[in-house]
């Protein structure tokens, strides 16, 4: 079937097409924008002047052409309005105000206080919010998006479940607290599929289309990237391999709430297999610090060998073009074991992928807040 555009929906696009142009491009004439873009000067000429209107553009000075009166400049008004994005962690929930060209006007990181869940995380998160957009002085009518990330599960914007020893909030209520502050759209996603979007926007994942992000830390996730885009599976559980199989004599007689896998390899194990029973103490055991013992060292190096086989195993089913390793525990080992791992992939994989880590320290889960809100407003219709 063969859809005719309407006037108005051929006007929309190519506003947008200007709009976006500009984005990309910079600063440009109606000119070089007629012959760039290939419309009409009259087409480019009426829309800019709509665009000018409604402040999506600005015209920002004098152009360069050495002939004539000097052509005036448009420039996209990244300052039209702002978005924010909200990275929620175990130990820390981080904020992101940026404009609508990705630049952070300011960034907050605010500790996740003892005991502090439910009521009172939705409390203190609402409570920063405000804050961060009071400090601005923008004025809560300019944020256009939110993007909230949350440790769980997310199906059609709304969580389905939680993974084991997250955080856990009411969702619902964190939506309406937030909502008495702006009017803005309030979007929700899974923390590592926005881990795995920040690393592809402004991290070691800028190069590639097809890849698996791997968030390791309190928690154990992974984000698959099929074609650029998040593939979340019919639950919007994709990526859940903390419920992997790894090894037959610990498969589950009855389903316990946490993964197979994630209890072999979870921070929690690895804390209290080590004698100081803190995650810490890992750091001194691979470096042969104070309280090596070969019983700590066997711990470390089984967990190494089932992450390991996890690489294997993604690599068998999807041959992404890169693996990115993130989380605090995820870099650790990798200091120590990627040599092992890139060995391990070699010898049971016919080819490759490449297995790096992430270089943003911990802000590619914000930073895929912040696009994702960013997307959002991109893809808003053109108002009337």
């Amino acid at each position: 079937m063969i859809t005719i555009g309407t006037p108005e929906s051929i006007g929309e696009a190519n506003k947008k097409l200007i709009l976006n142009h500009l984005r990309f491009k910079g600063d440009m004439s109606r000119a070089d924008l007629t012959r760039e873009i290939k419309m009409s000067f009259p087409s480019v000429s009426s829309n800019i002047r709509y665009l000018l209107e409604k402040g999506y553009i600005n015209e920002v000075g004098a152009g360069d052409n050495s002939m004539g009166r000097k052509a005036k400049l448009l420039s996209f008004n990244a300052r039209r309005g702002f978005v924010i994005g909200i990275a929620v962690g175990a130990s820390d929930t981080r904020y992101m105000l940026a404009d609508l060209l990705g630049n952070s006007l300011t960034t907050t990181v605010r500790p996740t206080k003892e005991k502090e869940n439910g009521a009172r995380l939705v409390k203190a998160i609402t409570a920063m919010t405000k804050k961060l957009i009071d400090d601005s002085g923008i004025g809560a009518k300019n944020i256009l998006a939110v993007c909230v990330g949350i440790p769980g599960v997310v199906r059609d914007n709304e969580r389905t479940f939680v993974t084991p020893r997250v955080l856990e909030f009411p969702f619902s209520e964190l939506r309406a607290s937030l909502a008495t502050l702006f009017p803005a759209e309030i979007l929700v996603e899974n923390d590592v599929n926005l881990g795995a979007i920040g690393e592809m926007w402004r991290g070691a994942g800028t190069r590639y289309t097809d890849l698996v992000y791997i968030g390791y830390s309190i928690g154990f996730g992974a984000a698959v990237v099929l074609n650029g885009q998040v593939y979340k599976g019919v639950d919007g559980a994709a990526g859940e391999v903390g419920f992997m199989a790894v090894d037959p004599r610990r498969l589950n007689q009855r389903f316990t709430g946490m993964g197979s896998l994630e209890s072999l390899i979870s921070e929690k194990h690895i804390s209290s297999s080590l004698a100081a029973g803190d995650v810490s103490e890992m750091v001194h055991v691979l470096r042969g610090g104070k309280g090596r013992n070969i019983r700590e060292k066997r711990v470390l190096d089984e967990v190494a060998q089932y992450f390991g086989m996890v690489l294997i195993n993604i690599c068998a089913l999807l041959n992404p073009q890169a693996i990115i390793v993130s989380g605090g525990i995820g870099r650790i080992l990798g200091e120590h074991f990627a040599t092992m791992w890139e060995t391990m992939l070699k010898n049971h994989l016919p080819f490759t992928s490449e297995l790096m880590f992430s270089r943003l320290d911990g802000r590619e889960q914000l930073l895929g807040a912040a696009y994702t809100a960013l997307q959002h407003v991109y893809n808003a219709p053109i108002t009337a």
